[in-house]
């Protein structure tokens, strides 16, 4: 387990399967009571490093695309918030 504040985190076990789920690929594993239990690859060291945050080094906190987003969210909560205020 790579997420830093998952409880899980720096243990280690074996992945029996990945499939996507929930919208994203999961690695589903068994817990030490032998339950499966399923996390998001991205919390795992089998996800492919990203090559935006390998090149940045910790210099940049955000990529392009992450900007780009949070660009569109805001711009629809002012087009909400805009039709909402001609209601009142």
């Amino acid at each position: 387990m790579t997420h830093p504040f998952h409880p899980l985190f720096g243990q280690e076990w074996t992945g029996v399967t990945m499939k996507y789920a929930w919208g994203e690929p999961r690695v589903y594993y068994f817990d030490a009571e032998r339950r499966m239990r399923a996390i998001p690859r991205a919390w795992t060291s089998l996800e492919p490093i990203d090559p935006w945050l390998q090149l940045a080094a910790g210099r940049s906190l955000l990529r392009l695309v992450d900007c780009l987003a949070l660009v569109s969210w805001v711009e629809h909560l002012t087009v909400r918030d805009v039709h909402r205020s001609d209601e009142v």
